[in-house]
């Protein structure tokens, strides 16, 4: 029995120990470990020869620049083609401008035509409002990809970017959906900027910033048939990981399966508050929230009986009487809320063009007059229930 006891102690020292071997490598070189995953995000001023590529078994992915503002990428196309024909994991970015960022993520997805297995990303390289998409702005882009795919985009942010969105939005409804594709070069992070996201999905390690043409010993990875000004990146992650997690589920919201965080979001629930004139239904798909709604309709759960959430200007047909409806990862329940996100249901209805500039920045509502009543059955077949509007 003492052996028994004394085997089980040495395992159990062993998990911890290699516990902790992961959480230091993660952010201590970790393109050093062989198995992690490398991945090249090219855009069309860096050389690429494939062949010389292919012998590098550790890079399994590519996300190639797609637009820049209103540009497009001249070798986006043509090596989306190469790269899937080798069999590379692919994806694609659009590099933020100032300027509408709605009709930015708009030409991005008319350029880009991400498939339902292509990684979606947005790179913001600064805070310069005159170099750089604003962070508002970013979060209209990410809204904008999120209505039209049904999935959200990866975010790209040095350590500035990053520390700024958790500074001013912490575990925001937006932000905290995205993965974190984060550009840091040097060999080690020892102050990684917590706050919105916990760790990295990609970290961008080496470019032309760190990986001097006259001085190839200083650079921390090269990639065959790749220049000293390649970006690389490193996968919080195997290769075989990799390979499975694309395009990474967790930035995959609204098609079932995991948030950013791991949770399931399987779960799939019905319910309807009124703002003392009207019906609105929405849906629930995270279980922890749908158990929070049914806390607070049973009288469990007091001190929070307001609606508030993401408005996404599509008519969705368990909610037929408007125009919009609300994202189901982002809906949460308030007992105060800011004036700036509050309305009526037939104002939002009667101003949806207005919606996520001065009117509701950034999709975001919060009708103080909003009162949970009911949880209705899931609706069957398409369109077949509504709930209609109650006029006064």
């Amino acid at each position: 029995m003492k052996i028994l006891f004394r085997l089980l102690g040495l395992t159990a020292l062993l998990i911890a120990a290699e516990a902790s071997f992961a959480q230091v490598n993660e952010f201590r070189e970790p393109w050093k470990e062989p198995t992690r995953a490398i991945v090249l995000d090219p855009y069309q001023a860096n050389a690429v020869d494939w062949d010389r590529l292919s012998t590098d078994s550790r890079v399994v992915a590519i996300i190639h620049q797609a637009t820049k503002g209103s540009h497009r990428d001249t070798e986006y196309a043509r090596r989306k083609g190469e790269a899937k024909r080798r069999g590379y994991k692919w994806g694609s970015y659009h590099l933020g401008l100032p300027g509408d960022p709605v009709a930015q993520a708009d030409f991005y997805l008319s350029t880009a035509k991400p498939e339902e297995d292509e990684v979606m990303a947005l790179d913001i390289e600064g805070l310069n409002p005159r170099k750089d998409m604003s962070l508002g702005d970013a979060r209209r882009f990410i809204l904008r990809v999120k209505e039209k795919t049904g999935r959200y985009p990866l975010l790209y942010a040095n350590d500035d970017v990053a520390r700024e969105v958790s500074r001013s939005y912490g575990r925001d409804e937006v932000f905290s959906k995205t993965l974190l594709w984060y550009a840091r070069f040097r060999k080690n992070i020892p102050d990684f900027p917590k706050g919105t996201w916990d760790t990295y999905k990609l970290w961008q390690f080496s470019s032309e910033i760190n990986c001097d043409e006259d001085n190839q010993s200083a650079c921390l990875y090269r990639a065959p048939g790749t220049a000293h000004d390649m970006d690389v990146d490193v996968y919080n992650g195997s290769i075989d990981k990799l390979r499975r997690d694309w395009p990474f589920s967790g930035a995959a919201l609204g098609g079932g399966g995991d948030t950013a965080s791991g949770v399931s979001t399987r779960a799939e629930a019905y319910f309807v508050f009124n703002d003392g004139k009207d019906d609105f239904v929405f849906k629930l798909t995270d279980q922890a929230r749908i158990q929070e709604a049914r806390d607070i309709l049973s009288g469990k759960e007091k001190s929070k009986k307001h609606v508030m959430g993401l408005i996404v200007p599509r008519r969705e047909d368990y909610n037929r009487a408007w125009h919009y409806h609300l994202d189901p990862t982002s809906v949460s329940f308030f007992q105060n809320a800011v004036e700036v996100c509050d309305s009526t249901v037939r104002f939002v209805e009667d101003h949806l063009a207005e919606v996520g500039g001065s009117f509701l920045p950034g999709n975001r509502w919060c009708p103080w007059s909003s009162k949970l009543v009911r949880e209705i059955p899931r609706p069957q077949g398409t369109g077949r229930r509504s709930v209609r509007r109650r006029h006064p």
